[in-house]
This record gives structure tokens, C-alpha cells and sequence, in this order.
């Protein structure tokens, strides 16, 4: 059985305050209270004390985050209260990426740990993860709002005005979170074993380094497309790859298995769930009939759907192809991703019933449900398919934060940009190989780019269809500064599949390619509300609550009253 590793909230260095401690001579210290400084004497306090840091910072299961882009539509998904970028109606209030209370949490763990007794060989890994969650809290920050003050010490409240400090220049912020992964690299293990696999190491400290060169590099960031910063990304993306795949990192032969086989070779940065301890619920990704009464997260867009190439390589063409046989000759991503009338069972409810998916509908009634999806498609990537309706609060599939896959695309997209077209072009055909695309005779797999230019394209559709549903579309687009120009020209589509008079629909285990005939097959609109992305949304507003706590913080540039110029 694979080991946990549990992100408890151990808050333990406050313990201390406990003591007692009066003038009365018949009060006793209480001798089992653990001090402050006791933590940093102790290899598993240490360790608590830095599980309290995962559990702030390590990205979960995201399971709504395709409605907020071209991805999904869904029942639930319209409403400009959980969308207001997308719906272009934010104000300086609606990010709240503020990571400073858990990064002083990291400042003190750095200040203190040298001081215990602990030895290097104990301290040096706990050190390298403080390091690596720094530059994650900093990044996080950063690809928000750009430069950000950056803090590097418990500050003293004391002096009110002393740590009322100003924004650091972006460059300057990206160069601390440089510096600190590069710490983090030197001091972490090459890989964790027994109860600690699943914590940070070497291959992913630098895989993340290289995604943060990446955005560095990409438009958002250096529209004036410095080159250097495209030859920094590739150089350490080059790096990224080589490592990772001398620790056995590569990509796994099955895209299902990605999720299914936990901690296959392709997982480099992981959070795991297990049940009990550790679990979330996931019904409302779910077909109605086995949601508990929920439904509405990530039902895939027709507009993705026909994303997917065919196994050929050839892309899927509505003007001469039909919808009746969509789901035919897709490449493995598809499978992998798409849920969609007529496919194999896919949940423990669905084998166990030895029924398929089916979303048609007949004489009205909806044979997914009363509140079926709205595009007749379902996203059935990363869904754990091991419980059944009763535990759907329950899921416990791991969230794979960085993969392999990421490393790989990372580095064919920095080197098309520094100038080494071959390695580009190499990365897609590998990527496409991986999903049993055909190489056809010119062994290009489909790919028909050669220039710069089109590479680029090439690569914004093949990150849309390897990462979709991974809460990574929204930060391409914006990286790529294509999120107004492609979401704002976006309606999303479903299909409305009915079944035809007096035909006999397929059910159980049919075999949906014997009845391509029995239905009318209509593209449907299931946009309620248009998306209208701003240019200033590419570096959000700095909150009010922030900037009248701190009068030295300057607003970003485009919001009201910035000043602020994040590119620089």
C-alpha cells in the first residue's frame, strides 16, 4: 500500500504560551508543554511544523475550474459572483492571493531551525522545502499582481512603519524566487521514500523553476519578447527535463493511467488523498443518476471536444464530419477526458450497473437525468472512479500538480522560441505518440508547423488538450496574453442528442455505433452570460484592505489610481 503523506495544520510552536508561569511559588511550570524552541531540537516537530506549510500551500483537486474558460459550461457554472474576470465586472477586491501570514510562518522556520540541534543531515531537507514553498507563495503572488514587497524576515510589529514596505519591482521578485529554489535544490533529497514519498524534492523544485521561467519569458510578462529571457526558460527547462529524467521521470504510456496509477513515473510534484483523513467531494462532477443530487462542474464544451484530432492526426471538422459519429477514431486524450454518449462505463456505479453513458434524450426525459449535463458531455479526467454514489464526499485520487508532461512542453515551447526549431517539433510528436496519434508517412504525427509562428499556435492547442481540466487553460491563456483575445470571441456549444420517432434507443451495454441513425444531433449554445476579459486583468489589482493597511503599497498599473508598473 502506498504511504500518505497528511498536510496537518500543526500550529505547534505557539504551544509554548501554554506554560504556566506566576510569582505564586506553588504554581509549577507545566513540564509536558512543548517551548518554542523545543521544535527545532526535534526531527518530527520540525516536520509538523513544515507539514503546517503543504497544508497552506499545495494545490488540491480542482473541480470546477473548467467553467471559468472555454472548457466547460454546465448548470451551475453561470453567475458573475464566482467569475468576474471571465465576466469582466472585478474590481480591486476580487483577487485575494495575499500569502504573507504563511510565508512569515516560512521566515521563522528559516530563522530558527539553525539555532536547534538538530543536524544537517535532519535540518537541510526541512530548510529546502521552506525554501521551495517561499518561491511558490512568492510566485503565486507575483503571476497575480507582479512585483510584490517581498519580505524575507519575521518582521517586528513594533515598528509599524518599518515593515510598511514598498512593492519590489517584478524582476526583482522573480529573481528572489530564483534564488530561493535554487537553495531549495542544493538542500533537498533526489527523491523521498517510506511514509515521506509525496514530499518536495530535487525533480520538483526544478520543474517549478522552470515553469516560473516560462511565464517570465512569455507575453504577459515580456511583451517586448526579450530574447534572453526565452534562452533563460529553455536553458533551465533543458535542465528540468534532463534531471526529472534521470530520477526515472518520463511520460506514462497511458493517459487514463496518469490518474489511475498513482505515483506512476509522469507525477513529479503530487498532493495525495486517502480516505479515511483525507478526501473531497466530487459529486457534482458526476452524471445526476450517481451525484447525490448534484451536477454542473466541467461538463466539457463541444468547443474542446472537437479540439481533439482525430488518430490520424487529421483535426475533427464539423463542416465535413458528423456529430452522430463523433466520439469515433479520437486520439487516447480523448477517452481520457471526454464523457460522452455512448461511453464505457466509467464509474463503480456504472460497472457495477453494467451501463454505459448515455446523455440522449428520449420523449423528453433525459436519460442522464432530471438536471443532465447541458452540453451532453461530462469530464470524467481525474475522476476517482472507485466509489460509488454513497461516497462521493469521499474521493481521495491524488492531485498531480506538475507532471512530466509539463517539463516536456515547458521545454519544446521555450527552445521554438530560442531558436531550435527540431526540439519543438520533437516534443509534439512525442506528446502526440504518447497519445496513440498515427506518425503517418512523414512521421509528424499531424503536425504540420514549421515556423515559429505556427510551432507557437501548435503548442497552445496541444497545452489545451494534454492539461484540460488541470486549472492550467485560464494561466496559459493569460500567459500567452490570449485570454481576452480567445475567450472573448468564445461561445460555448453543446449538443442537444434526441432520439428520433419511433426509433429504439441503445441502453446498458449497447454498442452506441449500432444506433449512428437513430438520433437527431443538434449544436446547441449553453452560454448564459458572454466573457469579456479586460486588458488590465493580465496583472490584477492590489485589494483596498491591503492598501490602507499600508500606505507605502502602490496600485498596479490600469486599475484606479496605479501606479505601479508590473513589467518592470
Amino acid at each position: 500500500m502506498k504511504s500518505k503523506l497528511l498536510y496537518s495544520t500543526v500550529l505547534i510552536f505557539l504551544l509554548g504560551l501554554f506554560t504556566i508561569s506566576c510569582d505564586n511559588v506553588l504554581d509549577k511550570e507545566n513540564l509536558t508543554a512543548i517551548q518554542a524552541d523545543d521544535v527545532w531540537n526535534n526531527i518530527e516537530l520540525a516536520k509538523g511544523y513544515s507539514n503546517g506549510i503543504y497544508a497552506a500551500l499545495m494545490p488540491g483537486m480542482p473541480t470546477q475550474a473548467g467553467s471559468y474558460s472555454d472548457e466547460a459550461g454546465g448548470t451551475n457554472y453561470v453567475g458573475t459572483f464566482d467569475n468576474p474576470y471571465g465576466y469582466g465586472n472585478a474590481t480591486v477586491n476580487s483577487s485575494t492571493v495575499w500569502n504573507y501570514a504563511v510565508i512569515r510562518n516560512i521566515n521563522f522556520m528559516l530563522e530558527k531551525i539553525d539555532k536547534g540541534t538538530l543536524s544537517d543531515s535532519q535540518k537541510n531537507p526541512i530548510k529546502g522545502e521552506a525554501y521551495f514553498w517561499r518561491a511558490w507563495a512568492y510566485w503565486q503572488m507575483v503571476v497575480s499582481y507582479g512585483g510584490v514587497p517581498l519580505v524575507l524576515d519575521v518582521q517586528s510589529t513594533d515598528n509599524i512603519e518599518a515593515i510598511q514596505v514598498k512593492r519590489n519591482k517584478t524582476s526583482e521578485c522573480v529573481d528572489q524566487i530564483v534564488k530561493d529554489l535554487n537553495q531549495a535544490f542544493e538542500l533537498l533529497p533526489d527523491k523521498w521514500t517510506g511514509v515521506d514519498v509525496g514530499r518536495i524534492d530535487k525533480s520538483a523544485t526544478i520543474a517549478f523553476k522552470a515553469r516560473v521561467m516560462l511565464f517570465y519569458a512569455s507575453p504577459q510578462f515580456n511583451p517586448a519578447n526579450i530574447q534572453s529571457r526565452w534562452q533563460n526558460a529553455y536553458d533551465v527547462a533543458k535542465l528540468a527535463k534532463e534531471f526529472c529524467e534521470s530520477k526515472g521521470k518520463g511520460l506514462f504510456e497511458n493517459p487514463l493511467g496518469i490518474w489511475t496509477e498513482e505515483l506512476n513515473k509522469e507525477v513529479i510534484m503530487v498532493k495525495q488523498y486517502n480516505d479515511p483523513g483525507a478526501t473531497y467531494y466530487v459529486g457534482c462532477l458526476r452524471p445526476i443518476m450517481w451525484s447525490a443530487g448534484c451536477t454542473g462542474w466541467d461538463q466539457a464544451t463541444l468547443d474542446l471536444v472537437e479540439a481533439f484530432p482525430l488518430v490520424d492526426g487529421r483535426p475533427w471538422d464539423s463542416r465535413t464530419m458528423s456529430y452522430d459519429t463523433l466520439h469515433r477514431h479520437r486520439d487516447k486524450r480523448f477517452y481520457a477526458t471526454i464523457g460522452y454518449n455512448g461511453a464505457a462505463p466509467y464509474l463503480k456505479d456504472m460497472m457495477d450497473q453494467k451501463t454505459n453513458l448515455w446523455t440522449y434524450i428520449d420523449k423528453g426525459v433525459h436519460m442522464d437525468g432530471l438536471l443532465p449535463t447541458s452540453t451532453s458531455f461530462y469530464r470524467v479526467k481525474a475522476v476517482d472512479r472507485s466509489i460509488d454514489v454513497n461516497g462521493v464526499d469521499r474521493a481521495k485520487m491524488d492531485w498531480i500538480e506538475i507532471r512530466f508532461a509539463e517539463v516536456l512542453m515547458t521545454f519544446g515551447e521555450a527552445a521554438n522560441e530560442a531558436g531550435n526549431t527540431q526540439e519543438a517539433l520533437k516534443v509534439l510528436y512525442d506528446m502526440r505518440n504518447r497519445a496513440g496519434i498515427l506518425p503517418g508517412k512523414d512521421n509528424k504525427y499531424g503536425i504540420t508547423a514549421s515556423t515559429k509562428e505556427e510551432i507557437r499556435k501548435a503548442y497552445m492547442l496541444e497545452n489545451q488538450l494534454e492539461f484540460a481540466f488541470e486549472n492550467k487553460r485560464i494561466g496559459t491563456l493569460r500567459r500567452l496574453r490570449q485570454w481576452d483575445q480567445v475567450l472573448n470571441k468564445t461561445t460555448r456549444h453543446g449538443l442537444k442528442i434526441t432520439l428520433k420517432e419511433g426509433k429504439t434507443g441503445p441502453k446498458g451495454m449497447d454498442n452506441i455505433d449500432d444506433f449512428v441513425n437513430a438520433f437527431n444531433v443538434e449544436k446547441i449554445s449553453v452560454q448564459t452570460i458572454p466573457f469579456n476579459v479586460k486588458p488590465e486583468y493580465y496583472f490584477f489589482a492590489i485589494p483596498q484592505s491591503h492598501l490602507e493597511q499600508n500606505p507605502n503599497l502602490e496600485q498596479t498599473k490600469g486599475w484606479p489610481g496605479g501606479n505601479f508598473d508590473p513589467l518592470l
